[in-house]
């Protein structure tokens, strides 16, 4: 039976589901005190990065199930409209089954760089529907549209910022690994 420290044992957990890159003389990276900061920051936007990736599936479940009731929540159309149309549900649907892939990508995966760049697309893409919505949809609730569109705004800065961490971290990782010359 071996002994070991909980800090051992962390930092071997941290390393199987990629938080960090390993370290050690065999990895090129010699510093075995941890540093406990860091450690810090990456359960906190690895959690935020799952939080993200659980909202896309959430909300592309909510846009493939109801389009036309999400189509009224989010201000694209207005209570006067008896139903919003059937081009509006389509293209909610087609963007609810990209939220959910991109979701089920950021939440499967140790490094999901890939995956967050994907939805810093699809926030470009939304941002730019909602400002097409909010400027030619006669029957848009304008409040209710402004309102979705600075949320989109906080989602899509979270975004980029979970992409450019983990695209910083998978960059230290490689040169963890990269051959000494």
């Amino acid at each position: 039976m071996s002994t070991q420290s909980g800090a051992d044992r962390h930092d071997r957990e941290r390393q199987a589901f990629g938080d960090r890159p390993p370290r050690g003389p065999a990895f090129g990276r010699t510093d075995t005190v941890p540093n406990i900061h860091r450690q810090r920051d990456l359960g906190v936007r690895r959690r935020i990065a799952a939080g993200l990736g659980g909202f896309g599936i959430g909300l592309g479940f909510a846009e493939l199930l109801a389009p036309r009731l999400l189509a009224r929540v989010l201000g694209i159309a207005s209570r006067e409209a008896p139903r919003p149309p059937a081009s509006i549900a389509w293209v909610l649907r087609a963007l609810g089954a990209r939220d959910i892939v991109s979701g089920v990508g950021v939440l499967t995966q140790p490094r999901p760089a890939g995956w967050l760049w994907s939805r810093v697309a699809g926030d470009a893409i939304d941002l730019s529907l909602l400002g097409v919505a909010y400027g030619a949809l006669r029957q848009a609730n304008r409040i209710r549209l402004a309102g979705t569109m600075a949320a989109a705004l906080g989602v899509a800065a979270l975004d980029l910022l979970a992409a450019v961490h983990f695209t910083r971290v998978r960059r230290e990782h490689r040169g963890a690994h990269a051959p000494d010359r």
